[in-house]
């Protein structure tokens, strides 16, 4: 009995310090990189039809958007990155109705840069970084408030923006680096100055550190530690709190020898990165977990070449989007089993059969349902490999790539890089950033059936958990155990927005 209380004690004390959020601020959904989203989707409910297409600005202008790169949401405000009238600018679109709240002219990309916005939700602020320029946009009018320039050009790496170091927040960047000539990460301050607390003004750099080799090392949090991953086949953790230029916390490297040029992506005690190939096969890359803490190197496993960001997932899987038209490559998604101290490829859909999705550029969403475990991912785009795509697949998880019922369902128009709050899925296709609306079925998390989500939720389903009843096998794979704990604390954490 006493370790049924403290089990109860736990998982209450660790929801009463959680907090829902449903905002995509970040490229890849958030500050450690997971675009996983634990949404009560029911696999016989549709993802609805195109709700509104921006396609066009205030005054008419046409709307040309960066296809490789994300939108970010918080609130009303959708922001993405694009042409409007033929000059690059960053683009608010109101998540209601997809009208044209604000745009602002920016520095144009670089080196074929897809890299994303940030949404600063604490100070209200956009964050962008293209060219040789990181920006802070108001979000309530598209004002520039802030501008700091870069050593070097910025290729696809997007911001990262703190929220928990109380009055010194800070933003995260890298730009590139090749040959004799490195690249930096740079640490801004993003919050109002204060004598005792923050003694910067909203961005001051607080310190920028040499890194070497890198491009598209877009930064990723790791609790009291930023992480990034180096063209050289490296990864770097660095405190998030330095007041100068630190030294790393802890540094590995690839036991492959091959170079990362995308997201470290965190989930609990782990760093998931992956690797891009100049040459061979369909698993001439590696995806690697540290232990983010050390760096300890846990297992690697061969992959498609890749800079897409890994999507560790609660049931102990990982997904990675990967692969290109040539040089020995095809596009795919793949999925992997993460044992602990080992882990191994399960599937990859060109391999096996499968439908053609994901690519080297493009991280999906997976979505972490109590009704079965899903992935939204986009097709290859036809032509331009840096244009948007023009369909998302909706993919069962619990099918194996050969199976017809794998395609769950598919979304002919966009492709997908948002699910954002109430229920919408945004993403960027041939005529413009695509809207849609994605139906949630009754919460989950109220598994009291009393109407709200509450104190009394937490008590019925661990009650049910430790009895071993079926109704708390929440990922539906006929046993009751830790993963369908973890997907209990996320829906409840999230509620039923």
């Amino acid at each position: 009995m006493s370790k049924r209380i403290s089990m109860h004690a736990a998982v209450i004390g660790a929801l009463a310090v959680a907090a829902g959020a449903d905002d995509w601020t970040h490229y890849a959904q958030n500050s450690s990189r997971v675009s996983a989203v634990p949404l009560a989707l029911r696999p016989d409910a549709p993802i609805g039809g195109v709700e509104w297409t921006a396609a066009t600005g205030p005054s008419g202008q046409s709307l040309e958007f960066l296809g490789q790169s994300s939108v970010v949401q918080s609130g009303d405000h959708v922001v993405a990155l694009g042409w409007v009238g033929g000059v690059f600018s960053a683009i608010d679109v109101r998540r209601a109705d997809g009208s044209v709240r604000w745009f602002t002219p920016i520095a144009a990309p670089a080196l074929d840069s897809w890299a994303s916005p940030a949404i600063d939700a604490v100070n209200e602020s956009a964050i962008v970084a293209t060219g040789r320029q990181v920006r802070a946009l108001a979000l309530s009018d598209g004002v520039i408030r802030w501008t700091v320039s870069t050593n070097r050009d910025i290729a696809n790496a997007s911001p990262l923006v703190t929220t928990d170091l109380g009055a010194g927040d800070r933003a995260f960047i890298t730009d590139f680096g090749f040959s004799s000539v490195p690249g930096r990460l740079y640490c801004i301050n993003v919050d109002p100055f204060d004598a005792a607390l923050n003694p910067y003004t909203p961005g001051q750099v607080v310190w920028s550190k040499s890194i070497g080799q890198i491009s598209g090392a877009t930064p990723a949090l790791a609790g009291d530690k930023v992480i990034i991953a180096t063209g050289d086949g490296r990864i770097l953790a660095f405190p998030v709190d330095a007041a100068a230029p630190p030294e790393p916390v802890w540094e590995r490297s690839n036991p492959t020898g091959l170079g990362f040029f995308g997201a470290v992506a965190v989930r609990g005690n782990f760093a998931y990165a992956a690797s891009y190939s100049f040459h061979g096969g369909q698993t001439s890359a590696n995806l690697i977990k540290l232990n983010v803490h050390t760096g300890a190197l846990l297992w690697s496993a061969p992959c498609n070449r890749t800079d897409a960001a890994p999507i560790p997932l609660a049931n102990g899987t990982i997904l990675l989007s990967g692969g290109i038209s040539g040089f020995g490559s095809m596009p795919s998604l793949e999925l992997f089993a993460d044992l602990g101290a080992s882990g191994f490829l399960i599937w990859d859909t060109h391999l096996a059969g499968g439908p053609s999705v994901g690519y080297w550029m493009h991280t999906p969403i997976a979505v972490e349902s109590s009704h079965g475990y899903q992935v939204l991912v986009s097709a290859p785009p036809a032509g331009d490999p840096y244009g948007p795509s023009s369909e998302t697949l909706r993919l069962d998880l619990s099918k194996m790539p050969s199976d017809p019922a794998f395609v769950m369902q598919t979304l002919s128009g966009s492709g997908v890089s948002a699910i954002g709050g109430g229920g919408k899925m945004f993403g960027f296709g041939p005529a413009g950033l695509v809207a849609r609306f994605v139906p949630m079925s009754a919460c989950p998390a109220d598994f009291d059936e009393s109407g709200s989500v509450d104190f009394f939720d937490i008590i019925a389903y661990l009650d049910a958990y430790s009895a071993g009843d079926s109704a708390a096998d929440l990922n539906g794979d006929g046993t009751v155990n830790f993963f369908d704990l973890q997907d209990f604390l996320g829906l409840y954490t999230t509620g039923c927005s």
